[in-house]
């Protein structure tokens, strides 16, 4: 599907943006370049993943994760350090919200 400038505009309209003439000539072009290029990602072959490699081509060595255990008495002295908690649970601030 071609973009087009109506379909720029009816794409403004279901984000509800205002556009200028000159911002929907603009963006048409932009999101045509982009529609371009992901189509040019569809011709990555990936049924098969590769083996990871680094930016030079390199395979890349992956640790495997390891569990650490502590003392009793180190555990409770960390839990007894950290400035939020409600119990022996950690209360960190959120990351993610809903706010919309």
């Amino acid at each position: 599907m071609e973009n087009t400038q109506e379909n720029t505009a009816h794409l403004a309209r279901l984000a509800r943006l205002s556009l200028s003439d000159e911002e929907l000539v603009l963006y048409a072009s932009q999101i045509g370049d982009i529609l371009t290029y992901v189509s040019k990602l569809q011709e990555v072959e990936t049924a098969e993943p590769s083996k990871w490699t680094d930016s030079l081509g390199n395979p890349a060595d992956r640790r495997v994760d390891e569990q650490n255990s502590c003392s009793p008495e180190d555990r409770r002295t960390l839990i007894d350090a950290f400035p939020n908690k409600e119990g022996d649970l950690l209360s960190v601030q959120a990351v993610f919200t809903n706010r919309i």
